[in-house]
């Protein structure tokens, strides 16, 4: 486990704009992840497989009901409607201006996927860890997602002392040299994120935390252009706000 974070950010005002309930999620079965994505017209997601459906009428209208008992969906008539609590995430990943797939290898959640809705509120996506649970979904309202990652362990703390890092800066005043290949497979990468626009599974830019040579780097790569930077930790998460598309300030 990673240890405190000190982002820099205002820790008090993280805590307030973060509800506690939002860090449990909500577990869905294969059937009800897959249910809830047609009822909004999801049929890829960056992340996760959409699994087809094998279970018989009778079993799918059973998780029907216990998707009503869990307070997925209500019952109004004859049909089902998705609750109010679910309809906001799902209308966040439908609408996904931007998708973070995320890989650090020090947090409790290793491997996770952030979509950012068009109203720039986000939904955290995670493979399910009980017995029959597919993904859990965690959902963040707009204005959150700074404080998230700041109070969570999905972004390591540089390793580096903020003022050694600055020092260095005035030292590669002419940019810091990246040697080709650094930032593929290395065991040396603590911290991984692809970025995707809209609902495209092609990755638009690549960010990377990389340990090289008694320093600790950003690297941005957006296909054509590979930038570097030291790394301070106060500064990560506004760069990864901003290029998920919700800037916070």
């Amino acid at each position: 486990m990673a240890e405190e974070k000190n982002t820099g950010l205002d820790m008090n005002l993280a805590e307030e704009k973060v509800p506690a309930a939002v860090e449990i999620g909500t577990g869905l079965s294969e059937l009800e992840f897959r249910f809830l994505c047609a009822s909004y017209g999801i049929t890829s997601l960056v992340g996760f497989e959409i699994p087809a459906a094998e279970e018989t009428q009778e079993q799918q209208m059973q998780g029907l009901l216990n998707m009503v008992k869990r307070g997925l969906l209500k019952q109004e008539d004859d049909r089902f409607v998705v609750s109010e609590e679910t309809a906001e995430m799902m209308e966040c990943i439908a609408t996904r201006i931007t998708t973070m797939r995320i890989w650090s290898p020090e947090s409790s959640v290793p491997n996770c996927v952030i979509y950012t809705g068009e109203n720039k509120a986000a939904v955290m996506a995670c493979p399910g860890k009980k017995k029959g649970e597919y993904a859990v979904l965690t959902y963040l309202p707009a204005g959150t997602l700074s404080g998230f990652l700041a109070s969570s362990d999905l972004i390591p703390n540089a390793m580096v002392p903020e003022e050694i890092a600055e020092a260095g800066r005035e030292i590669n005043k002419d940019g810091i040299q990246i040697p080709e290949g650094v930032t593929e497979g290395s065991n040396n990468i603590r911290l991984e994120i692809f970025f995707y626009e809209g609902t495209d599974a092609e990755e638009s830019t690549k960010l990377s935390v990389i340990w090289m040579d008694v320093q600790e780097l950003v690297v941005v790569d957006t296909g054509d252009v590979k930038t570097a930077d030291l790394y301070v930790t106060r500064e990560i998460i506004p760069i990864i706000c901003t290029l998920c598309g919700a800037e916070e300030t």
